[in-house]
């Protein structure tokens, strides 16, 4: 999307990919801020799963500013896509701990900016995908454990995670 406002034209590139990384070793969720309606305890071992809808903004002052390098936005595209894969995974034998999902879209959002100077802000969509822990039991009705644990997505509980994060202060 192009659009042009005060004097300054403004490009929206959209991204959308589903991730779900089913891991309990580095997922948690600790550190928020609690008060009376708190029910959740810290934890350091939970399934991050979430689908990821990523869009950014870049803004020229004219047309002549406006990068004009052959395919310049679709690497870009790609760069960008990169960079945000790579925050929300860490590096590929170790991954990199997540103690939230808000926390996790903040890095990945904080690394795109930093990243990419042309780019003015960006927005992220991260849904919590909760995981519920599925007991089967036997005829004698005790719970068969499994070596690993079975999980069934649901679609509730859920949580709407998202955030702009922008080089400027909002002048609201």
């Amino acid at each position: 999307m192009i659009s042009s406002a005060r004097g300054c034209i403004t490009m929206l590139m959209h991204y959308q990919f589903t991730e779900q990384r089913k891991e309990t070793e580095k997922s948690g969720f600790e550190g928020f801020i609690r008060d009376k309606y708190t029910a959740l305890p810290d934890t350091r071992e939970r399934i991050l799963a979430t689908e990821i809808t990523a869009s950014w903004k870049y803004q020229y002052e004219s047309i002549s500013s406006i990068p004009q390098k052959t395919l310049y936005f679709t690497e870009r595209y790609l760069s960008v896509k990169k960079a945000l894969a790579d925050t929300f995974y860490g590096p590929p034998k170790e991954g990199v701990y997540s103690p939230s999902v808000q926390s996790t879209l903040y890095h990945m959002a904080k690394t795109v900016l930093n990243g990419f100077p042309d780019i003015e802000a960006v927005q992220l969509k991260m849904p919590n995908i909760h995981f519920l822990p599925v007991n089967l039991s036997n005829k004698d009705n005790a719970i068969v454990k499994f070596e690993d644990d079975v999980y069934l997505p649901t679609d509730e509980p859920h949580g709407s995670i998202e955030a702009t994060l922008s080089r400027f202060w909002s002048k609201m």
